[in-house]
């Protein structure tokens, strides 16, 4: 079947495939480990029937019931499912009950996926929404993948939504190969994301900032002739597609989703119309031009949003621009100036 569960635990929303043990919240390593299917894999001599033993080589089983997973290099290095977990702990600054899904995949659950939810979600006045924030595991025992250590906006409750989440290439991500120093790589990278946490805390603190910022129909406008210019080379030449998707962007100035009396007319709220029309023309934003700020934007959205960051930051950036927010605010952000 496409979801490709083994074993699977999860908290909140039962998956599409309805499939898995539930809890009550989000869980410990000790809560998830035998639900998920999580196993401790043990590399032994690589023997032929007749006993010869083949050099160089070695093969991966699971240590609950000896079951064959790989055959793989004298130097392959094991990453436990544990090892996983550890690092999952560490990046979320020692909170122990994080996961929110978790499992093995395959028949003979080679794969495995952690979701942790890292704490505090993030929260702008006049948005009743919340931002949630994920960090993605997941390790293969089968010898055909690195571990990774990715932020991701997907929820991952199978097979194809790892997969999309994996291809949310635009976050931070750490790919660590099986081999010497693998454990070391994995805490380095654990680490990397505890730092992470403060950049999506500096990014709570500039949609706060944005929300504060009036920001007009006609500033919006002068957005679009950055963001989806017509072509000037001929101006009696008709542009059917930019033309919708400016009708479109226009609309989105006070239509988009979760528009609010406090989030309408603001600079945030310019930035969540762009970030919807990011998300449903994907392909709209690339006559874009080098503006300042870029690289922050760029990184703060990547900390935060996941897929399509790298489009979104371009939209952010210019608002960043039209409103002077770094140069009118580097004393209330001081990580961002």
């Amino acid at each position: 079947m496409a979801h490709n569960i083994n074993q699977m635990v999860y908290a909140g929303a039962t998956p599409w495939h309805k499939l898995g043990t539930q809890l009550p919240g989000n869980g410990t390593w000790e809560d998830i480990r035998d639900a998920a299917g999580f196993y401790t894999a043990h590399a032994v001599p690589l023997s032929m029937p007749d006993g010869f033993q083949v050099p160089d080589r070695k093969a991966i089983v699971r240590g609950d019931t000896g079951a064959y997973l790989a055959t793989v290099s004298e130097g392959y290095q094991l990453l436990q499912f544990e090892d996983l977990a550890r690092a999952g702990v560490l990046a979320s600054q020692g909170v122990q009950a994080i996961w929110h899904t978790a499992g093995t995949l395959g028949e003979t659950g080679a794969r495995g996926w952690m979701l942790a939810e890292l704490p505090g979600r993030i929260h702008v006045r006049h948005d009743p929404s919340e931002i949630r924030k994920y960090v993605l595991l997941t390790t293969a025992h089968d010898g055909t993948a690195a571990a990774v250590l990715a932020n991701v906006a997907t929820r991952v409750v199978c097979q194809n939504t790892l997969g999309a989440a994996l291809r949310e290439r635009a976050g931070s991500r750490w790919s660590i190969r099986h081999s010497r120093n693998a454990k070391e790589r994995l805490e380095n990278a654990a680490q990397a994301f505890a730092l992470m946490s403060q950049e999506m805390a500096d990014f709570e603190t500039l949609a706060n900032v944005l929300v504060a910022r009036p920001y007009t129909l006609q500033q919006h406008r002068e957005a679009m002739d950055i963001l989806l210019p017509l072509p000037k080379e001929d101006v009696k030449k008709k542009h059917p597609r930019i033309e919708a998707d400016r009708r479109e962007a226009s609309r989105l100035f006070s239509e988009f989703v979760g528009a609010a009396p406090g989030l309408v007319g603001t600079a945030y709220g310019a930035f969540q119309a762009w970030t919807e029309f990011s998300d449903h023309r994907k392909d709209s934003l690339s006559g874009m031009t080098s503006l300042s700020n870029k690289r922050t934007a760029r990184r703060m959205l990547s900390a935060t949003l996941g897929d399509g960051a790298v489009r979104k930051a371009k939209a952010l950036s210019l608002l960043l621009k039209q409103t002077g927010t770094y140069a009118r605010d580097a004393s209330a952000l001081p990580a961002l100036a």
